[in-house]
This record gives C-alpha cells, sequence and structure tokens, in this order.
C-alpha cells in the first residue's frame, strides 16, 4: 500500500519545493489546494467510519503544538455525525484548575502544559457521567479571571453518543484513568510529511508547526515573532515530556500536512520574520525561518482553501475555529 506521502506525490505532482513553484507560475496550485484538501477529507472521513465500526463512545485527540488539532476534532465530529453518532465534544483546557491553586515550579512559573494543571477528578467523574446518561454541567476556563465557570453548558448524552476530546494529554492514560480502555479510541495528529528541498535535504515539521505558530499568535494573541520564537524551547520541551512519550498508544495517525502550505503562509509569516533586527538575541533564528521561505513562491490567492481547512485556523478565515 502507498504511503500517504507517495499518494500526495502522485495526485499533485510535487516532490521537491521546487515543483511547488512550478505549480504556482503555471497556475495549476488550484488543483493542488483542491487535491489536498480532499486527502484530508478523506482520511477524516475513514476515521469516523473506523470508530462507529469499532463500536468507541470516546474518542481522543491529542498532538504538538500548532497540528491542527481544533480544525481536525470539529471536522471529525461532523464525520461521525453524518454516520449517526453525532457526538459530544470537549476541550481539556475547560478543566484546567484555579489558576490560584496551580502549582508553581521552582522559578515560580505556573506550567499549564503540564497533566496536573487540569482537574483530572472532575473531568473523569464527568465523563464517566456522561456515559451513565447523567446530566453534567460542563465548565468553561475563563483565561481572563484564571477560573473555572459553571451553568453555561449542560449537557447530557444520549444513548450510544459519543464524546470527543480534544487536549495534548489526550494519549496520556493518566487523564482517562476511570474510563475502561475499550471505550476509547485515540488519534495522534501532527504534520509529519517533511517538505523535500532536493533528495538530501528537507525541512523539518516542527519548523513547519513554528511558522504556523507564529502566524497564529501574531493574529489571534497580537504576539510579534520575538515572544513565539523566546517560548518555543519551552513548548518543545513540553512536547518531549508531554504528548510524544505517548504517541505509541494512538489507535490511529492523522498527518496534517498540506504540500502547499509554506507557499500559503509565506506572505503572513514573512513580514514578521522581517521585523527582527540585527543584534537581536533571535535575529540568527529569524534569518534561519526566512531562508526556508525563500525557497517557495508565496501564494498570492487563497481562494481556492476552503473555511474549514486546518490551514485556515492558523491564516484565518475558519469557519469552524472561533
Amino acid at each position: 500500500m502507498k504511503s500517504l506521502e507517495t499518494i500526495t506525490e502522485f495526485g499533485t505532482g510535487i516532490v521537491y519545493l521546487s515543483d511547488l513553484n512550478k505549480k504556482i507560475e503555471t497556475g495549476e496550485i488550484n488543483d493542488v489546494i483542491m487535491f489536498s484538501e480532499t486527502m484530508h477529507e478523506k482520511r477524516i472521513a475513514e476515521l469516523a467510519d473506523q470508530i462507529v465500526s469499532e463500536g468507541k463512545h470516546i474518542v481522543l485527540v491529542a498532538g504538538p503544538s500548532s497540528s491542527g488539532k481544533t480544525s481536525f476534532t470539529k471536522r471529525l465530529c461532523m464525520h461521525l455525525w453524518i454516520n449517526g453518532r453525532k457526538p459530544i465534544y470537549l476541550g481539556t483546557d475547560d478543566y484546567f484548575i484555579a489558576r490560584d491553586k496551580m502549582k508553581v515550579d521552582e522559578n515560580g512559573n505556573k506550567n499549564f502544559e503540564n497533566l496536573d494543571a487540569l482537574d483530572l477528578d472532575l473531568f473523569n467523574k464527568q465523563l464517566s457521567d456522561l456515559l451513565a446518561g447523567k446530566l453534567v454541567d460542563i465548565p468553561r476556563f475563563d483565561f481572563m479571571s484564571g477560573n473555572p465557570v459553571f451553568g453555561e453548558r449542560q449537557t447530557q448524552a444520549h444513548e450510544g453518543q459519543m464524546i470527543v476530546v480534544e487536549g495534548i494529554h489526550g494519549l496520556n492514560p493518566e487523564l482517562t484513568a476511570d474510563i475502561p480502555d475499550e471505550e476509547k479510541f485515540r488519534i495522534f495528529i501532527a504534520p509529519m510529511t517533511e517538505p523535500k528541498i532536493d533528495d538530501k535535504h528537507k525541512i523539518q515539521t516542527s519548523d513547519i508547526r513554528k511558522i504556523r505558530r507564529m502566524v497564529r499568535d501574531n493574529a489571534h494573541r497580537g504576539w510579534d515573532v520575538i515572544t513565539t520564537l523566546s517560548t518555543w524551547e519551552n513548548i518543545r520541551n513540553g512536547e518531549y515530556e508531554n504528548i510524544l512519550p505517548y504517541k505509541d498508544n494512538a489507535d490511529a495517525l492523522f498527518d496534517s500536512s498540506l504540500p502547499y502550505e509554506l507557499a500559503a503562509l509565506k506572505p503572513y509569516a514573512l513580514p514578521l520574520l522581517e521585523k527582527v533586527e540585527l543584534g537581536n538575541q533571535w535575529y540568527p533564528e529569524a534569518q534561519r525561518m526566512i531562508d526556508i521561505l525563500s525557497k517557495v513562491d508565496a501564494l498570492q490567492d487563497e481562494t481556492y482553501i476552503v473555511g474549514d481547512s486546518i490551514l485556515r485556523e492558523f491564516v484565518g478565515g475558519s469557519i469552524i475555529v472561533k
């Protein structure tokens, strides 16, 4: 069976970044975009079919930063609905404990990436109650006040209704320790296909995620590139500690790579990186990222990037992630 990378190369004709540039130059890039997005849709539909056929009731989606977890999870929910199993969506971020009760590290900092930042007792009790058909008051974590808010989402699962959970700890058995394993279906999502410069050189997927992140941080948080670059090491350390050790627990993988995405990200990322001045400690890293983007031509027309694309989570215009 051909790998996803092989299928994508065959379908798009893109093996190297120079091939991507040629598609942009000849105007064939719109076909590439539609093919790539359809491949994602096909894979999500297959996963939904598999989950339903196996009779699972809890779906857990996890992956490293800027993998497209939220877009993927909400699209998966739609495909489960098409299968007659309209799910309840939960985000583990809503189960943070009150900020003033969080533990601090040796430097006095609070780490939202660690499992102990979540109210695991409440999370497991509510999952169990939902599976039992009980009425549950699902919290919403207010990041402004640093406290969980109740009374806004009282939910009761119907018989056989699925629960889809998105969060970085989804593959960690401790997150759902009170739920029997036979109820769970675990999915690991991340960009996994490394764009090829030539036969000997590739762009690391962690760099793709970093570019995605700096674009989203600027658009949705108002952060400059320096802030994103300065926090990236801690983000990666958290991934090595909290996410990647549990990757092998996944029942399925989803490659969120898109062969055209560097071209689509370039118009957003390049101006941000060019603002990092010579002499700044992050200047060399900014220049390295600029060098990566210099290898692709910019996509000038986003018309064919659909509103539920994973990439829309980063460049904006998403119809499912607000």
